[in-house]
């Protein structure tokens, strides 16, 4: 079924100035929040030297998030023959990046539910592409990158966090953007800036600020347009981000919010990184991505299962 982007029609919708953004972000008492447990094994994420015993221990701090972990590796997606009782075995299996991709999975499908009665732009075709782009950083980084970058599917998945916080408290004004975007075929953050006078990667890193996420991930969904700009040491980290979003949208993946034709050969950051690497081969990394896309999707699905039942 082909996916619709309502667009609002509203004769009354303003475009508003930044500082009406930020006042009301900053004095809103209904911010969602990280829970502790996520914002917890997140960090545990960058830290080379933690072990799968204290990411268990953490884990088994919350008995929803464990019970959920627990269903996960028991489900068809994995098929051991065996069921699996104990957290400790549980996280052992998964690894450590599966079980960050679980904690925030559950934790941001359960934080930004839709908005009630009004129309909206699809949030499923969003998590998708949001999806989508955290498994190919991650795949990129492993075949290209030199390391040490564990949180990349973390910032793939919420780079555009930005757009489902204004869709929340602008939300007919974020329609217009996404209709001014579609009409005059611009990005998405060229449309922000006319109608709020910010775009959502500052409004995402904000929040990725106020949840306390580690200084790489708030660079990666504060900088992911422009990773030029993004402080030296994380630059290689967003620029990943940055291609995979692209690659993404390429792809057809989900729905981002632009109705913008993309193009990595025309891309500055992709030219600096295809200098840095050589000859690239395009059609088969974008082939081998496919398979990372359909992986995380599996798992992803099985997150927001856990996350509609929790609000039931």
């Amino acid at each position: 079924m082909e996916e619709v982007l309502v667009v609002s029609k509203d004769p009354s919708v303003r475009r508003i100035t930044a500082e009406e953004v930020w006042a009301k972000l900053k004095s809103a008492q209904d911010v969602p929040t990280l829970p502790k447990v996520a914002n917890k094994v997140v960090r545990m994420a960058v830290d080379p030297n933690v072990s799968l015993r204290e990411v268990a221990r953490v884990v088994e701090s919350d008995p929803a998030l464990a019970f959920k972990i627990l269903k996960v590796v028991n489900s068809a997606f994995y098929g051991f023959s065996r069921k699996i009782g104990s957290i400790s075995l549980a996280v052992s299996i998964l690894g450590t990046r599966e079980v960050i991709l679980l904690t925030l999975g559950v934790s941001v499908f359960s934080a930004f539910p839709p908005v009630p009665g009004k129309p909206s732009f699809d949030r499923e075709a969003f998590w998708r592409h949001s999806i989508g782009c955290g498994a190919i950083a991650r795949a990129l980084e492993e075949r290209f990158g030199k390391g040490g970058y564990d949180e990349l599917f973390s910032g793939g998945l919420l780079h555009d966090v930005g757009k489902i916080l204004l869709d929340q408290y602008f939300h007919f004004e974020f329609l217009e953007a996404l209709d001014i975007s579609w009409r005059e075929r611009i990005p998405m953050e060229e449309a922000e800036l006319k109608v709020f006078g910010t775009t959502h990667e500052e409004v995402g890193g904000w929040l990725a600020e106020r949840w306390q996420l580690p200084e790489g991930l708030v660079a990666c969904i504060r900088y992911h347009h422009r990773p030029f700009e993004a402080p030296p040491e994380y630059r290689e980290e967003v620029g990943f981000v940055h291609i995979a979003d692209i690659l993404t949208k390429a792809s057809g993946v989900g729905l981002g919010g632009d109705n913008v034709g993309f193009s990595l050969m025309h891309d500055a950051v992709w030219k600096k990184f295809a200098e840095d690497l050589g000859e690239v081969d395009i059609e088969r990394l974008t082939f081998e991505m496919e398979d990372e896309i359909e992986k995380a999707e599996a798992f992803m699905e099985l997150s927001k299962d856990t996350s509609k039942e929790e609000n039931c």
